[in-house]
């Protein structure tokens, strides 16, 4: 029986196996096919490996320290078939960059300095230069932490993830058909869509053009899912990531739904006749609510493991108490508003508050 060590490592909402580049050259077999049968990716539900039978938990990394000016850790992301025996090497993953940054903290590859460490990557699939932060209080590297990230419900270790220059990081241009909007054809006639190439190729859809708000459950929008496979490799047509004849690839680009903001009444706004509706904030909590958003937009960035939590609110409102908390935004809408600043990006935000 072959052995290899790995370690898995959760990035926001993607569990991913990291492997040494050194163990896996010294095993003498192909990568691929360490990684086929490590995730038993024959079978669509991975029982016989480590594989999570999901997109997200499909996913691996080989990692090294780099000889390169200015980068501390080169890795190779890996989509790992699911009932398909391929592994997909022409993407990368920003959820695993910041499990690759965890892991570098922790073995060494790079010095703690501070109190925070900030390791620079290399992703080799792609190009793509990322950094990844994280706190070392006292020169340690964390073992876990608290902080959260929509999409689960498991704290971690907040990593705060950039890219560099990551336009055009795969085909060489943001826009990668020069339009930013261009029309593909789904199963039900033309659909709408932005190709986009920064830090990894994506095809983002408009959620109504599959009848979709934005809001629904992962079992409710599987049914879109057959659609978006057909769109994605379009996508993928038209973005020069695929030719005519090439195996269909289920990871490149990333296909992503996108839903305008939900509108709602906001709390302190005044009837037609102006009379001031039922359960509406005062003045002094709206202008918190904006305060907050002000303060805290700046820092709002991708993080990984859960890193958009209580550190991204501005101090005047972390530390006061629970009970003082809810005084403060005592209308739910006005506290839903805030809870959105943690995970929403700039203009989102600026939606909730209009």
């Amino acid at each position: 029986m072959l052995r290899l060590h790995g370690e898995m490592i959760r990035g926001g909402t993607s569990k991913c196996w990291i492997f040494d580049h050194r163990d896996v050259a010294a095993t003498g077999v192909d990568v691929d096919a360490l990684l086929l049968a490590a995730f038993n990716a024959a079978d669509p539900r991975q029982i016989d490996g480590v594989g999570g039978a999901s997109s997200t938990t499909s996913k691996a990394a080989v990692v090294q320290a780099s000889a390169q000016a200015g980068v501390d850790v080169e890795y190779a992301f890996a989509q790992v078939g699911i009932g398909d025996e391929r592994v997909e090497w022409a993407s990368n993953c920003g959820n695993c960059a910041t499990a690759v940054a965890l892991y570098a903290v922790h073995h060494d590859l790079v010095p703690i300095t501070s109190d925070t460490t900030t390791v620079r990557m290399l992703n080799v699939n792609t190009g793509a230069r990322l950094t990844g932060t994280i706190p070392t209080p006292a020169g340690v590297a964390p073992e876990e932490g608290t902080a959260m990230v929509p999409g689960t419900s498991a704290p971690g270790v907040p990593v705060l993830l950039g890219f560099q220059d990551p336009a055009g990081s795969t085909t060489g241009r943001a826009l990668p058909t020069g339009r930013a909007l261009d029309e593909l054809t789904g199963p039900d006639g033309p659909v709408e869509a932005s190709l986009v190439d920064a830090g990894a190729p994506a095809a983002l859809f408009e959620a109504k053009a599959f009848g979709l708000d934005g809001t629904e459950s992962p079992t409710a929008f599987a049914a879109a899912v057959p659609a978006l496979t057909l769109l994605r490799r379009q996508a993928a047509l038209a973005m020069g990531l695929a030719r005519e004849g090439d195996p269909v690839s289920h990871a490149v680009p990333k296909a992503g739904i996108v839903a305008r903001p939900r509108r709602l009444p906001y709390p302190g706004a005044r009837s037609r006749r102006g009379r001031r509706r039922p359960g509406a904030a005062t003045a002094a909590q709206r202008r918190a609510v904006r305060r907050a958003t002000t303060e805290t937009l700046p820092v709002v960035r991708r993080r990984g493991d859960g890193a958009a939590g209580e550190e991204s609110l501005p101090g005047w409102y972390r530390d006061r108490d629970a009970e003082t908390r809810a005084r403060m935004c005592c209308s739910s809408r006005a506290c839903e508003a805030v809870r959105r600043m943690r995970r929403t990006t700039a203009s989102k935000a600026a939606a909730v508050i209009r």
